[in-house]
């Protein structure tokens, strides 16, 4: 996978350069992969809930449902956690590479 950079990105690139920080994640990190394979079990366990989280359809849910929808929300919220942890990384990598390439560093 190409190194990505922040410097004079539009936005396709920028959303593009995100999307595979988060691939990048899934096949690198351990933690990760096996959050993301804990949402996917539930997911499919209880697929009321998958239709709730893509499709946007209402559902009535029983106590077990709720309560693994719960769990993948906190699931997910850890997801997110890293994802910004390492996009954080890579601002402060861009940020490093711009003040060397003005000579500031």
């Amino acid at each position: 996978m190409k190194e990505c950079s922040l410097y004079d990105f539009d936005s396709a690139e920028l959303f593009e350069c995100i999307s595979d920080t988060k691939v990048s994640l899934k096949n690198n990190n351990m933690e990760y992969r096996n959050i993301f394979y804990k949402i996917e079990r539930i997911l499919n366990k209880y697929p009321s809930i998958r239709d709730i989280l893509e499709d946007q359809t209402a559902h009535k849910l029983s106590f077990p449902e709720c309560e693994a929808l719960v769990k993948v929300v906190n699931l997910f919220y850890e997801l997110l956690r890293f994802e910004e942890y390492e996009i954080f990384l890579l601002g402060g990598r861009e940020c490093c590479n711009y003040f060397s390439r003005m000579g500031v560093l």
